[in-house]
């Protein structure tokens, strides 16, 4: 992914838990939750002046990585994916899925971080979350296609504190999914 830095997409994160340290231990390391009003109190430590801002450089938000999605996730996702822009109906009554982390390029390209695979009725087909941030859709045919309306899909992985930016990776978050240290 592109050179993201956490400052940039922090505020995409509120409501998320928030692990800080101070580098001087003047203030005991916690948890807190990311609020509106702690947001605003947080600078960029590049331009950090005013000695009663705190800087971003002490707090890491705690997030969960794509590959700990869970089926129900999965579905709800695979509702937006699915649902015919004409009618607003959810069309498949039969939905079978299977959430696939990264496995190093066996089932999964080496390029993503999950795949959902799915089927119903005669259709099935792969949607990919991929490390530069694409969506894509492969469907039964082996067409790859982008996936064009990621509104609500972005929205909902945001709300439920899923790392999309690589903030994990580039050791600016921390893995929910892991113990903390």
């Amino acid at each position: 992914m592109a050179d993201i830095k956490v400052k940039d997409v922090i505020h995409l994160y509120l409501g998320c838990d928030l692990k800080h340290s101070f580098p001087d231990k003047s203030y005991e390391e916690g948890i807190i939750v990311l609020t509106g009003s702690k947001l605003s109190q947080i600078t960029d430590p590049e331009t950090q002046e005013d000695k009663y801002w705190t800087s971003m450089k002490w707090y890491k938000p705690i997030l969960r990585p794509l590959s700990d999605m869970t089926e129900e996730e999965a579905e709800e996702i695979m509702r937006h994916v699915l649902t015919d822009p004409q009618t607003g109906e959810y069309i498949p009554d039969d939905l079978g899925l299977e959430v696939i982390p990264n496995d190093g390029g066996n089932m999964v390209d080496p390029d993503c971080r999950v795949v959902i695979d799915f089927g119903y009725s005669c259709f099935s087909g792969q949607l990919s979350f991929h490390d530069d941030g694409r969506i894509t859709l492969r469907e039964d045919d082996g067409e790859v296609r982008e996936f064009g309306s990621t509104a609500m899909i972005i929205t909902y992985l945001l709300k439920q504190q899923f790392d999309l930016f690589g903030l994990i990776a580039s050791n600016q978050a921390i893995d929910k999914t892991k113990p903390l240290k």
